[in-house]
């Protein structure tokens, strides 16, 4: 558990487990995770060098994790806009009205 200084503790009750939050500070959590995975994270850090630490290199992994779990989800949204009719006319309008606009602002 994290060493608690002037900070708050906040105690989350779970129908798994208790998860103890602590604003401010990084909170050691377990995971259970597959052999293969563990020894990769090792591999990536240890004979890599690409993060300083285990913790380190996740820590880095996961927002780009979320980033690309985003994008998929902005991209199933919109997957299906280039059959709407109404928007493609929209478009069109404005490529027509704003299209010389662009080429002047940002020449080839």
């Amino acid at each position: 558990m994290p060493v608690l200084r002037a900070h708050r503790r906040v105690r989350r009750e779970d129908a798994r487990r208790s998860t103890c939050y602590v604003a401010g500070l990084k909170v050691k959590r377990t995971f259970r995770l597959p052999v293969a995975t563990v020894e990769a994270v090792r591999e990536l850090v240890e004979d890599r060098g690409l993060a300083t630490t285990q913790d380190s290199l996740v820590g880095m992994a996961i927002p780009d994790l979320v980033m690309a779990a985003r994008h998929a989800g902005e991209s199933q949204q919109f997957a299906g806009t280039n059959e709407d009719l109404g928007l493609r006319t929209e478009t069109d309008g404005l490529e027509r009205d704003f299209g010389p606009l662009h080429a002047e602002s940002w020449p080839d």
